[in-house]
Protein backbone atom coordinates (compact mmCIF):
# COMPACT_ATOMS: atom_id res chain seq x y z
CA UNK A 1 0.00 0.00 0.00
CA UNK A 2 1.24 2.78 -0.68
CA UNK A 3 2.05 4.70 2.40
CA UNK A 4 0.88 8.45 1.77
CA UNK A 5 -2.83 7.29 0.57
CA UNK A 6 -1.94 8.56 -2.21
CA UNK A 7 -0.47 6.77 -5.16
CA UNK A 8 -1.09 6.98 -8.87
CA UNK A 9 -3.34 4.23 -10.69
CA UNK A 10 -1.64 1.44 -12.67
CA UNK A 11 1.83 2.76 -11.80
CA UNK A 12 3.43 -0.04 -9.20
CA UNK A 13 4.08 1.27 -5.72
CA UNK A 14 8.12 0.30 -6.56
CA UNK A 15 7.85 3.45 -8.68
CA UNK A 16 6.34 5.62 -6.05
CA UNK A 17 9.65 5.30 -3.97
CA UNK A 18 12.06 6.28 -6.60
CA UNK A 19 13.74 8.99 -5.10
CA UNK A 20 12.65 12.19 -7.54
CA UNK A 21 9.61 11.50 -4.50
CA UNK A 22 11.40 12.38 -1.75
CA UNK A 23 8.90 12.74 1.02
CA UNK A 24 7.09 9.76 0.05
CA UNK A 25 6.95 7.73 2.61
CA UNK A 26 8.36 10.04 5.40
CA UNK A 27 6.29 9.75 8.51
CA UNK A 28 5.91 13.12 8.78
CA UNK A 29 4.57 13.96 5.61
CA UNK A 30 0.83 13.26 4.88
CA UNK A 31 -0.97 14.29 1.71
CA UNK A 32 -3.51 15.90 3.69
CA UNK A 33 -1.03 17.70 6.08
CA UNK A 34 0.60 19.21 2.93
CA UNK A 35 -2.83 20.09 1.54
CA UNK A 36 -4.32 21.90 4.72
CA UNK A 37 -2.07 24.55 4.97
CA UNK A 38 -2.95 25.47 0.70
CA UNK A 39 -5.24 28.10 0.21
CA UNK A 40 -8.04 28.29 -1.97
CA UNK A 41 -6.26 29.47 -4.71
CA UNK A 42 -3.41 27.13 -4.19
CA UNK A 43 -6.07 24.16 -4.32
CA UNK A 44 -6.90 26.03 -7.45
CA UNK A 45 -3.65 25.73 -9.11
CA UNK A 46 -2.62 22.50 -7.90
CA UNK A 47 -5.45 20.85 -9.53
CA UNK A 48 -4.91 23.12 -12.69
CA UNK A 49 -1.62 21.31 -12.37
CA UNK A 50 -2.41 17.77 -11.50
CA UNK A 51 -4.69 18.06 -14.83
CA UNK A 52 -2.08 19.11 -17.27
CA UNK A 53 -0.22 16.68 -15.83
CA UNK A 54 -2.32 14.01 -15.73
CA UNK A 55 -3.23 14.79 -19.80
CA UNK A 56 0.57 14.27 -20.55
CA UNK A 57 0.75 11.47 -18.82
CA UNK A 58 -1.77 9.86 -20.30
CA UNK A 59 -1.15 11.20 -23.82
CA UNK A 60 1.71 10.44 -26.22
CA UNK A 61 3.75 13.53 -25.59
CA UNK A 62 7.19 12.16 -25.56
CA UNK A 63 8.86 12.95 -21.66
CA UNK A 64 10.38 10.96 -19.74
CA UNK A 65 8.23 8.24 -18.13
CA UNK A 66 10.08 5.86 -15.16
CA UNK A 67 8.61 8.30 -12.14
CA UNK A 68 5.37 9.70 -11.82
CA UNK A 69 5.75 12.47 -9.60
CA UNK A 70 3.95 12.22 -6.11
CA UNK A 71 1.79 15.21 -4.81
CA UNK A 72 4.56 16.61 -2.87
CA UNK A 73 6.66 17.23 -6.30
CA UNK A 74 3.69 18.65 -7.78
CA UNK A 75 3.82 21.19 -5.21
CA UNK A 76 7.57 21.80 -4.90
CA UNK A 77 7.15 22.78 -8.28
CA UNK A 78 3.84 25.03 -7.97
CA UNK A 79 5.99 26.65 -5.05
CA UNK A 80 8.95 27.51 -7.39
CA UNK A 81 7.54 28.77 -9.56
CA UNK A 82 4.94 31.20 -7.63
CA UNK A 83 1.65 29.09 -8.26
CA UNK A 84 1.55 29.20 -12.06
CA UNK A 85 0.37 25.67 -13.52
CA UNK A 86 2.14 25.78 -16.67
CA UNK A 87 5.48 27.49 -15.57
CA UNK A 88 5.34 24.31 -12.80
CA UNK A 89 4.55 21.22 -15.51
CA UNK A 90 7.38 23.31 -17.74
CA UNK A 91 9.80 22.71 -14.46
CA UNK A 92 8.77 19.15 -13.75
CA UNK A 93 8.97 17.98 -17.81
CA UNK A 94 12.59 19.68 -17.51
CA UNK A 95 13.47 17.82 -14.77
CA UNK A 96 12.02 14.37 -15.58
CA UNK A 97 14.01 14.62 -18.64
CA UNK A 98 17.58 16.07 -16.77
CA UNK A 99 16.78 13.14 -14.44
CA UNK A 100 16.66 10.53 -17.56
CA UNK A 101 19.36 12.27 -19.05
CA UNK A 102 21.49 11.19 -16.10
CA UNK A 103 19.99 8.56 -15.64
CA UNK A 104 19.62 9.37 -12.05
CA UNK A 105 17.82 6.34 -10.91
CA UNK A 106 20.05 4.55 -11.61
CA UNK A 107 23.10 5.97 -10.26
CA UNK A 108 23.34 4.36 -6.74
CA UNK A 109 23.59 1.07 -8.77
CA UNK A 110 26.27 2.39 -11.01
CA UNK A 111 28.01 5.40 -9.20
CA UNK A 112 30.05 7.62 -11.40
CA UNK A 113 33.73 6.49 -12.14
CA UNK A 114 34.57 10.04 -9.79
CA UNK A 115 32.76 9.39 -6.90
CA UNK A 116 35.85 8.54 -4.88
CA UNK A 117 38.05 11.49 -6.17
CA UNK A 118 35.40 13.37 -5.40
CA UNK A 119 34.57 11.80 -1.88
CA UNK A 120 37.98 12.73 -1.08
CA UNK A 121 37.72 16.21 -2.00
CA UNK A 122 34.38 17.26 0.07
CA UNK A 123 34.28 16.15 3.41
CA UNK A 124 31.37 15.43 3.54
CA UNK A 125 29.59 12.38 5.55
CA UNK A 126 26.14 10.89 6.41
CA UNK A 127 26.81 10.17 9.87
CA UNK A 128 23.66 8.02 11.16
CA UNK A 129 20.95 9.55 13.25
CA UNK A 130 20.66 11.61 15.97
CA UNK A 131 18.17 10.69 19.29
CA UNK A 132 15.67 12.50 18.05
CA UNK A 133 15.46 10.04 14.35
CA UNK A 134 17.29 13.08 12.93
CA UNK A 135 19.46 12.56 9.72
CA UNK A 136 23.11 13.65 10.91
CA UNK A 137 25.18 14.92 8.37
CA UNK A 138 29.18 15.88 8.31
CA UNK A 139 30.67 18.70 6.03
CA UNK A 140 33.69 20.88 5.93
CA UNK A 141 32.44 23.35 3.45
CA UNK A 142 35.70 25.32 4.95
CA UNK A 143 37.92 22.92 3.43
CA UNK A 144 36.58 22.61 0.15
CA UNK A 145 36.41 26.11 -0.94
CA UNK A 146 39.32 27.56 1.32
CA UNK A 147 41.19 25.24 -0.96
CA UNK A 148 42.09 24.34 -4.32
CA UNK A 149 39.65 21.01 -3.53
CA UNK A 150 36.46 22.30 -5.56
CA UNK A 151 38.83 22.41 -8.94
CA UNK A 152 39.62 19.05 -8.59
CA UNK A 153 36.42 17.74 -10.76
CA UNK A 154 34.52 19.31 -14.00
CA UNK A 155 31.89 21.03 -12.76
CA UNK A 156 29.48 18.20 -14.39
CA UNK A 157 31.27 15.68 -11.84
CA UNK A 158 30.35 17.81 -9.29
CA UNK A 159 27.12 17.92 -9.98
CA UNK A 160 26.49 13.94 -10.76
CA UNK A 161 28.08 13.21 -7.41
CA UNK A 162 26.39 15.99 -5.19
CA UNK A 163 23.05 13.97 -7.28
CA UNK A 164 24.61 11.11 -5.92
CA UNK A 165 24.88 12.27 -2.12
CA UNK A 166 21.50 13.49 -2.31
CA UNK A 167 20.06 10.32 -3.30
CA UNK A 168 21.76 8.22 -0.73
CA UNK A 169 20.15 11.20 1.83
CA UNK A 170 16.78 10.82 0.93
CA UNK A 171 17.25 7.42 1.35
CA UNK A 172 18.53 8.17 4.75
CA UNK A 173 16.16 10.48 5.50
CA UNK A 174 13.39 7.50 5.05
CA UNK A 175 14.93 5.02 7.09
CA UNK A 176 15.10 7.58 10.00
CA UNK A 177 11.07 8.00 9.62
CA UNK A 178 10.31 4.34 10.31
CA UNK A 179 12.82 4.73 13.77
Amino acid sequence: PCLLGHCWPGVPYALHTMPLNYFEGLACATVEAALRDLDPNQKEQLEKLRAIFDAAWSSTEQFPREVKPDIFTLLRCLRADKWKPEAAWKRLRTTLQWRADLNVDKLLEDPPASVEVHDALRVRRILGCGKQGQVVVFERMGELLGTENFRGLPMDEWILNHVVFMENLAIQFRKASEQ
